[in-house]
């Protein structure tokens, strides 16, 4: 039963082929041998995860796609169409379809694994039809042998069944409302500035600045190494100062080489104070990574681990640091 038609759209296709994955993956045209590796046929690519690579027939020219999902398997279409079956599996939701410059999307299908049909039709008057339907993937797996109880009790209850059209239905929705939530934009962020994807594609500690300032992290993302080394000395500074240790000489100077972008000599040693000796060598450890000319995660990183070093929440630090470098995020923006 179709559940619901994703995306129905005539796109302009380039040397023809068409691609459908994530805005995050890489498509070249290594992914487009690779695509095809191993497999019995050579018009739908799905040998790279979460990418589908597609030729057509039409070498330079409109392509009418239509991507539907069931909930079962459709029934045989056009009698006179080319058709292969590919497995097809993916965990994100911004799958884009795409014709060398040319995009469009986002394709709502729920994360998981589908059976995929592809059937084209080329020889007609008008565009090439291109007809991609999905539904989700079911008894891929077999049972070689089967011998101990606890084996037997999970293969008879251990199971959960196949995604009913209700069910997509619902997961459909979900995925078109926190897109429209991740949609809004952030505070200062140049519009169509895809900040989401942005965040979403830094590591663990960008993506936490980015949960509690958004517009800095993104902008963080284009900041030069010289800024980004600032930050980070200024972020190991705080932590000094909370360490009390900032008055003594020899952190002073290994904080003005490491802002000089110099590399810091080990045996700086742990400087005596009132702090717990774990805050203190935690705040020298920052400093000779602020010295490291971090990049961005790392400059997160150090950032966030600063804010915590007194046990509290990092996002006074953050906060703090987008004060101090207001630079980071242009005024209007």
């Amino acid at each position: 039963m179709l559940v619901e038609v994703l995306l129905d759209v005539g796109i302009n296709v380039h040397y023809g082929f068409l691609s459908l994955c994530s805005a995050q993956t890489e498509d070249d045209d290594e992914t487009l041998v690779d695509a095809f590796r191993g497999q019995a046929n050579g018009l739908v690519g799905a040998a790279v995860p979460e990418m589908l690579r597609i030729r057509t027939a039409t070498h330079t020219g409109r392509v009418e796609v239509r991507i539907e999902l069931h909930d079962g398997e459709p029934e045989p279409g056009d009698a006179g169409a080319e058709v292969v079956e590919v497995t097809f599996a993916s965990w994100v939701d911004d799958l884009t379809l795409s014709a060398f410059e040319e995009f469009d999307g986002p394709v709502s299908l729920p994360p998981g694994s589908y059976q995929v049909r592809y059937s084209g039709v080329s020889e007609t008057a008008g565009p090439e039809q291109c007809l991609l339907q999905f539904w989700p993937a079911a008894a891929t797996d077999r049972i070689v042998r089967q011998t101990a109880p606890y084996a037997v009790a999970w293969h008879r209850e251990g199971r959960t069944a196949s995604w009913t059209a209700a069910e997509l239905s619902a997961r459909i929705e979900e995925l078109r409302r926190n897109r429209e939530a991740a949609d809004d934009e952030p505070e200062h962020l140049p519009v169509g500035w895809p900040h989401h994807h942005l965040i979403r594609s830094l590591g663990w500690d960008g993506q936490e600045v980015g949960a509690i300032d958004p517009a800095f992290a993104v902008h963080l993302t284009t900041a030069a190494p010289e800024t980004l080394r600032t930050i980070a000395c200024w972020a190991a500074e705080q932590a000094i100062i909370m360490a009390g240790i900032r008055d003594r000489p020899e952190v002073g100077k290994a904080l003005a080489a490491a802002r000089r972008g110099e590399d810091l000599q080990p045996g700086l040693g742990l400087p005596s104070s009132d702090a717990p000796e774990a805050v203190r060598l935690e705040a020298i450890r920052l400093l000779y990574r602020a010295a490291a000319n971090p990049g961005m995660d790392q400059t997160c990183s150090i950032l966030l681990t600063a804010g915590r070093l007194t046990g509290g929440d990092p996002g006074w630090i953050v906060a703090a640091a987008r004060q101090v470098f207001p630079q980071v995020v242009p005024t209007g923006r």
